[in-house]
């Protein structure tokens, strides 16, 4: 059995929102592709000490500030690896390639056309993705059975001006022309402003309506694995998860990013009980998908998502209000 060899991996992003990329050696295991830069954790040795070496020692570059991203595990069949990937919010000096490798600044939409390694791969949507997942309450609880929506739509208006960057349209007691009629609206006013919408509906619904992405609860996911149906590539793709065998089938789906929930005590489900972030930290580590906390959350608990290997925070509450 191969050794896990554990690397610290960084993402830098500079102010035309580009990401730094380098290329391996092409004597080097996965030669010639590129990565995200970092190295091999010595023992005895932190991530972040081994982040904040290897940036020097590769790109000269000082890490002055950084908050974690994902963990990536990956068996390439001669070798196993755990990448903890760091997201850089604040360095010192520029990067040039100290070893003599290529480097390059590429738009982070960009870089799924890369030649990567297949561990890097999965790191590019927590990358893309946002930190913070806003979630519609129903239209009726927020506009009346018999409104003309406007209260809504002028709500969804205010969450994309405090800068909410994925929105998800979840309405499950309206009827299905008035969901559409709100789908439409919202879809013309998030694509106005480079917001991603994905819809909590049926996937033909998804399709016709030419939305960003979809959002699957659990059984939905459950039944479009078994009956092995594909979502399409270019469909970004959410999924609700509450344990780790939701979490399996999110993987076989290849969704591109999961909610996590309940974490904490909520008063929609006061039933429910939570998982506590100890909990989420242990089915966030557990996939190479970036995972969201919902339940319960305010701003404040942002940092900590991140810190229990979280991509952010969702939440209904605290967005929409």
């Amino acid at each position: 059995m191969s050794k896990l060899v554990q690397v610290a991996v960084g993402i830098i992003e500079n102010n035309e929102q580009s990401i730094l990329v380098t290329k391996r050696a092409k004597k080097s295991h996965q030669g010639g592709l590129w990565e995200f830069p970092g190295g091999k954790c010595e023992n005895n040795e932190s991530v972040y000490e081994a982040l904040r070496r290897e940036l020097k020692e590769e790109l000269g570059i000082g890490v002055l500030s950084a908050y974690p991203l994902i963990k990536i595990e990956h068996d390439y069949g001669d070798r196993k690896v755990l990448l903890d990937v760091w997201r850089i919010s604040k360095y010192s000096g520029s990067a040039i390639g100290l070893e003599q490798q290529p480097i390059r600044w590429v738009n982070k939409q960009k870089l799924i056309h890369l030649d990567m390694p297949a561990a890097d791969v999965p790191i590019i949507s927590a990358i893309t993705l946002p930190s913070r997942y806003a979630i519609t309450p129903d239209p009726k609880i927020v506009s009346g059975p018999d409104s003309d929506d406007n209260v809504f739509i002028e709500n969804v208006s205010k969450l994309i001006s405090k800068g909410i960057e994925l929105i998800q349209f979840r309405a499950k007691s309206i009827e299905q022309d008035r969901y559409r009629f709100l789908a439409q609206k919202m879809i013309s006013l998030c694509r106005e402003a480079n917001v991603k919408l994905v819809l909590n509906s049926s996937l033909d619904i998804v399709q016709s309506m030419a939305a960003d992405g979809i959002h699957l609860t659990a059984n939905y996911a459950k039944q479009l694995e078994m009956l092995n149906i594909e979502i399409p590539s270019a469909t970004l793709l959410g999924i609700s998860c509450h344990n780790k065998a939701e979490i399996e089938i999110a993987q076989k789906l290849q969704a591109d990013y999961i909610v996590i929930a309940p974490v904490l005590a909520t008063l929609t489900h006061p039933g429910s009980t939570p998982l506590g972030w100890s909990g989420f930290n242990t089915l966030a580590d557990s996939c190479n998908i970036p995972a969201y906390a919902l339940g319960g959350m305010t701003a404040s608990d942002l940092d900590h998502a991140r810190e229990q290997g979280g991509q952010g925070i969702a939440a209904i509450r605290q967005f929409w209000r």
